[in-house]
């Protein structure tokens, strides 16, 4: 079977190229990044191969990059090497590719002041391989700094609480290994109670 071209549309911003490749349930979706040069390729709902392979105008991050597939289409964000507009997505070398127009949904000029396309909705890919986002795993906000507050008790990102919680956590551990008439001592749960004399005053019963 014959590899086929898919139906492609493009839109720029300063930084970065919108590359929507309108392919249905793709899957086995492959896109490789090399400078200037964007290869594609994947595999139709009914089997047929797909596959295109661009000459950009200019160099895009691989590292940058990110992609996601939906049941409509593969969604490519290209992050430009250097903030400029292109004006054009092939090199002026390069024809323009008869499956390739405008995604005047998304297109902005340079003297627009167009926001970003909102992917929030998208679940974007890196073009490393992994997941988009992950590096050094930044979206998880500091781990190490914000344990204290979010999701713990209220009053627990205190220092005073979390000194008292582990002053209890060290009386209740040094309590499992001492003796059992220690751990009674010890324990901040129980208060001793005094054993009562006995009365010496009481009458002898005479049986």
């Amino acid at each position: 079977m014959a590899t086929m071209h898919p139906p492609m549309k493009w839109a720029e911003r300063e930084d970065k190229v919108y590359l929507t490749i309108e392919l249905q349930d793709a899957r086995e979706v492959t896109i490789d990044i090399a400078g200037d040069g964007f290869v594609f390729s994947a595999i139709g709902p009914d089997g047929t191969s797909y596959a295109e392979t661009l000459k950009l105008h200019k160099a895009v991050s691989k590292e940058k990059s990110t992609y996601a597939t939906t049941g409509r289409s593969v969604f490519v964000v290209l992050m430009k090497e250097d903030a400029e507009w292109w004006e054009r997505l092939v090199a002026k070398t390069e024809p323009k590719p008869a499956n390739l127009k405008v995604d005047f949904d998304r297109w902005a000029d340079e003297d627009d002041a167009a926001d970003d396309v909102d992917v929030s909705g998208f679940d974007m890919q890196s073009m490393m391989g992994g997941m988009g986002g992950m590096g050094g795993m930044g979206g998880m906000g500091g781990m190490g700094g914000g344990m204290g507050g979010e999701g713990m008790p209220p009053g627990m990102g205190d220092p005073a609480s979390m000194k008292q919680l582990q002053d209890l956590i060290a009386n209740m551990k040094s309590n499992e290994d001492a003796p059992t008439d220690a751990k009674k001592k010890n324990s901040p749960f129980l208060t001793p109670v005094e054993e009562e004399e006995e009365d010496d005053d009481l009458p002898e019963l005479v049986p």
